[in-house]
């Protein structure tokens, strides 16, 4: 016959009003993000902890204090980079208020650019002294219609235009 409640002893008392603890669903094996242990489970790096001796917490450092400090606890076997984000409180919707910049770096970025040059006549030899990679005229036009691509920049002299836009349209 079931149980009735009433038939339970009145001088038991197990937190639970007699009925045994609470039902507990059997556990399965996590998976996914609930398998990663949580955050104040986790161990953090030598190296980490390290750097967190070095720094103060919560403090703001100026941009010559903070970069000498990012040199001192730079010791990974890669280039390292950092990034800047700045706060410019600008409103994009309004013209006067978008920002359209580039910055050249102190150093460049570090690849060569091959200029070529179309011209003819004496601008040819101020073209090579200048600093020209590739300098031609009729002939260079026939090589980029063959499918020459190999500079990154192509200069023509307004005498060369006509027959620049010409030829390769």
């Amino acid at each position: 016959a079931p149980v009735q409640f009433d038939d339970i002893d009145e001088d038991y008392e197990d937190g639970y009003g007699g009925r045994g603890p609470a039902f507990t669903a059997p556990t399965r094996p996590r998976t996914g993000k609930a398998a990663l242990p949580l955050k104040r489970d986790r161990t953090r790096s030598k190296r980490y902890l390290e750097i967190q001796k070095l720094r103060e917490s919560k403090k703001e450092y100026d941009v010559p204090m903070a970069i000498s400090l990012m040199k001192q606890v730079a010791n990974t076997r890669f280039v390292e980079s950092a990034e800047a984000h700045f706060r410019m409180n600008l409103d994009p919707k309004y013209n006067d208020q978008q920002l359209r910049a580039t910055v050249n770096l102190p150093k460049g970025t570090g690849q060569t650019v091959k200029i070529a040059v179309l011209t003819q006549g004496e601008k040819i030899d101020e073209a090579r002294a200048a600093g020209a990679d590739i300098v031609g005229s009729d002939d260079l036009i026939e090589q980029i219609k063959g499918g020459f691509m190999e500079f990154d920049k192509l200069i023509a002299s307004p005498d060369m235009m006509p027959k620049l836009g010409c030829q390769l349209g």
